[in-house]
């Protein structure tokens, strides 16, 4: 696991830049988001562990219809990395130039900004009647919410909905980890290497402990009915974002409880060797494209100009 370390200032962006105006009038951290477009279809099927075909994984689903994505990780010259919604900048982080870690720095507020619309208590009782299947009722509930956010990090080609990878338990956040999640600051610095594990990056602050949500969600901690937290893979952060959540994640922490989760990411086939040999015919696995990168090709991808970064 891997902390934030002390904040290297030398390195980081003035906190003015995340507040400069906008043509339309508005600020970064004002909530003026473009609605997205009614276009955008969803299919999807539901995918089972190859050796185990009863245990479910995940959900694959076809977005078709949607090529600018509302919720967007950027590349920005000179090696930065920027997580913005409809060009409102949430995180900035810079990597280091020898690739060993980034500094990164959170918006201070971005009142009423949301990625999924906000859960209900009624909705969470109904999930948590679905039993053993309650990890697919949630994946296609967040799938149709996806498809009508404005602030949708989807776009167009496949994704997975489901099981967490990368050292973490398929479905859930452990206890340590949500309460480190919870603490961590709007500034410092991430440290990494090959195989460590960074713990989730939250996108706002967190609410008060005394907010009503963060209450109520404490109860469902208890009866267990909490909905999970939505995380995005972001391979050139090597690390999740928390896209939905944050309350949930607080209520958690302070029942000293793991917290459900769910993971988001963008998949594409991949053909064998012996296949390409024969033709390309034959089974083909589904993985992530965000597992084959990391930093270093994103931030040699960065332009003077941000340019999303849609394979992230």
């Amino acid at each position: 696991m891997v902390d934030y370390h002390g904040l290297a200032r030398r390195y980081l962006i003035a906190l003015g830049l995340l507040m400069r105006p906008q043509l339309n009038g508005g600020t970064l951290g004002g909530r003026h988001l473009r609605a997205q477009s009614k276009a955008m279809q969803l299919t999807w099927h539901d995918a089972f562990d190859r050796i185990d075909p009863a245990v479910w994984k995940g959900l694959r689903v076809r977005a078709d219809g949607l090529r600018a994505p509302g919720f967007a990780v950027s590349a920005c010259y000179p090696g930065y990395v920027r997580l913005a919604v409809r060009d409102l900048p949430l995180v900035w982080t810079r990597i280091d130039e020898d690739y060993w870690g980034y500094e990164l720095l959170r918006a201070p507020a971005v009142d009423g900004l949301s990625i999924l619309p906000p859960i209900t208590a009624e909705l969470a009782r109904e999930h948590r009647e679905a039993n053993s299947a309650v990890w697919a009722a949630w994946a296609r509930t967040y799938a149709r919410m996806l498809r009508d956010s404005p602030g949708t990090p989807l776009y167009d080609g496949d994704w997975h909905i489901g099981a967490l990878s990368r050292q973490l338990r398929p479905f859930e956040l452990a206890a340590s980890i949500v309460r480190r999640v919870v603490n961590q600051k709007a500034t410092g610095y991430v440290q990494w290497d090959f195989g460590d594990t960074v713990y989730p990056i939250t996108l706002r602050d967190m609410s008060s402990p005394d907010a009503g949500r963060v209450k109520a969600w404490r109860k469902h901690v208890g009866d267990g009915s909490l909905p999970p937290v939505l995380l995005q893979w972001v391979s050139g952060l090597a690390a999740y974002v928390v896209l939905d959540g944050h309350d949930r994640l607080l209520a958690a922490s302070l029942e000293q409880a793991p917290a459900p989760a769910l993971a988001l990411e963008p998949v594409e086939e991949v053909v064998s060797s012996e296949e390409r040999k024969a033709g390309g015919h034959g089974s083909r696995r589904e993985v992530a494209r965000s597992s084959q990168t990391r930093a270093r090709p994103v931030a040699r991808r960065a332009t003077r100009a941000c340019a999303p970064v849609v394979h992230d």
